[in-house]
């Protein structure tokens, strides 16, 4: 569609802006003025709802297709910015198929209005931190009484809507087509007018804050105002919008400003680049079409809805049920050979050349592919099942497996508790007993296996009983003595003398004497 004729329609405040476009150029360019009714009507959105139903705008927009000599009947139409909702948000990362529902739940938390009374439209972008991996959505969206009040007059003139979409897009792929703006960085773009300014700002071609702010205050609206206090409003209200926007957006940053103008802004530009420390580029509107009528950047609107099938932008926002579709633009094809040149052999050379160098890459790379999947598939047997396992899992996973080494090293798979149990009962003297024997093994170093226990400590917890109470005394100390001289105990614990503690206990009616006695080898 690239050398089709197109027509791109911009509604502006007080006219429509008709752009015929041919081959990427315009061919004819007219405005249709509102009739008289609707210009003395101060209220912007009521002016534009009359206009659907008004019959002379009707007739005007009929008259002005038949005088311009319009073949097509089919229009893209490009909608005011005034009129519509801009709004960015984050959700999480997720397939396409299931993003409309929940951008129409996240949406709702951002407009005042009921998303039934809405024709919108958005663009996923998508944004990896880290690990983190999520989706900004950039959401447009246009009352559909509004819509109707835009659509119903060019359709009962007899013309065909196919694309319908926010001027600022219009606006960006015409400065797309000029490379006048960077596609990998986020700037802004100021639209000045005479008593109204408009900030755009765009991340890698995609619109993602739009305002609009007055220049002139109306108490001043016939006044000239100087350029001082003029340069002082323009500095504070990009301020504020960049502001907002470095707020919502904080791991985005704007980088450069240009300032689209119908005049010359180069002093203009100067003074806001010293004021916000950025660069600042101007750029005329003559620079995209020529002949643009003064104060009406607007055409660049119409010019760029024209643009849609041949221009491609990073973002498509339409408010249509029409699909846009790309057609790849013709490109001239001159033949690679002529004979009749002098550099014919000159050309034969390089191009074997070129093949001979294309051929020794290939053998190299194929050389180090084969060489780097014998290294893949060596890693892989040796990862065995944890070949597909993330980082984080092996890591775990062989934290677990040192932990169970350590735990299977510590046991103790020989002891001598058996030998304990059959001595010591027959070293009781009468009127003795013992309750419990408890053996401790010392954990092993770390890294040191330990089979049979080389550390160890007994503890052997009893009763004595005499009438007498000193006698009970006397029978602890007999146990302990006995212990001590024992045979195997001296060898086992290296004739170490038992730690012996007694203390008075009660078991029913009895008084009776308890001991503890601690043999503990190093």
């Amino acid at each position: 569609m690239a050398d089709k004729i197109l027509l791109g329609v911009f509604w502006a405040k007080d006219s429509l802006i008709f752009i015929e476009t041919f081959n990427n150029q315009p061919s004819k360019i007219f405005n249709i003025p509102f009739p008289a009714s609707l210009e003395t009507n101060q209220q912007n959105q009521q002016k534009e709802q009359e206009a659907a139903s008004n019959p002379l705008l009707i007739t005007a927009i009929q008259d002005s297709i038949q005088q311009e000599k319009i073949s097509t009947k089919e229009i893209n139409l490009s909608l005011p910015a005034r009129d519509i909702i801009f709004r960015s948000f984050l959700i999480p990362w997720m397939p396409p198929n299931e993003v409309k529902g929940v951008v129409a739940f996240e949406a709702a938390k951002y407009i005042p209005f009921p998303l039934n009374e809405l024709s919108y439209c958005y663009h996923c972008i998508t944004i990896t931190e880290g690990n983190n991996k999520q989706l900004r959505v950039i959401f447009a969206a246009i009352k559909k009484d509004v819509l109707k009040a835009y659509t119903e007059p060019l359709e009962n003139a007899g013309l065909t809507i196919n694309i319908i979409e926010p001027a600022p897009q219009s606006l960006i792929r015409s400065l797309i087509l000029n490379n006048l703006i960077p596609l990998e960085e986020t700037i802004a773009l100021i639209e000045k007018g005479g008593k109204t300014g408009r900030i755009i700002i765009m991340d890698h071609g995609v619109p993602e804050f739009v305002r609009e702010f007055q220049l002139k205050p109306p108490a001043a609206e016939q006044e000239a105002m100087d350029p001082k206090s003029l340069m002082l409003r323009l500095v504070n209200e990009v301020r504020i919008s960049l502001d907002y926007f470095n707020r919502q957006h904080p791991q985005q940053n704007v980088t450069q400003i240009s300032i689209l103008s119908t005049v010359n802004v180069d002093k203009l530009a100067e003074s806001l680049s010293s004021e916000l420390s950025m660069p600042i580029k101007p750029i005329l509107t003559q620079a995209i079409i020529k002949d643009v009528p003064i104060e009406h950047p607007g055409y660049l609107n119409a010019f760029g809805i024209g643009l849609i099938y041949s221009v491609d932008t990073p973002a498509d926002l339409n408010f249509s049920d029409k699909k846009i579709s790309k057609v790849k633009r013709k490109k001239s094809s001159p033949g690679i050979l002529d004979k009749s040149s002098n550099k014919y052999k000159d050309l034969v050379i390089t191009v074997l050349l070129c093949i001979g160098i294309a051929f020794a890459c290939q053998f190299v790379f194929g050389q180090a592919s084969i060489k780097f999947k014998k290294q893949v598939k060596n890693l892989e047997k040796q990862l065995g099942i944890d070949k597909d396992a993330s980082v984080k899992t092996i890591k775990k996973n062989n934290d677990g497996l040192k932990t169970k080494i350590e735990t299977y090293e510590s046991i103790h798979l020989e002891t001598q508790a058996a030998a304990f149990l059959l001595k010591f009962p027959a070293m009781m003297p009468q009127g003795t007993w013992f309750e419990k024997l408890e053996i401790k093994h010392k954990k092993p170093q770390k890294g040191k296996k330990t089979i049979v226990s080389k550390k160890a400590t007994v503890t052997l917890t009893g009763y004595a009983y005499s009438e007498d109470k000193k006698a009970q005394f006397s029978l602890v100390d007999q146990l302990s003595t006995t212990i001590n001289g024992n045979e195997f105990i001296s060898d086992y614990f290296e004739e170490i003398m038992p730690q012996t503690s007694v203390s008075s206990k009660r078991i029913k009616t009895f008084n009776v004497t308890q001991f503890i006695i601690k043999l503990e080898k190093e």
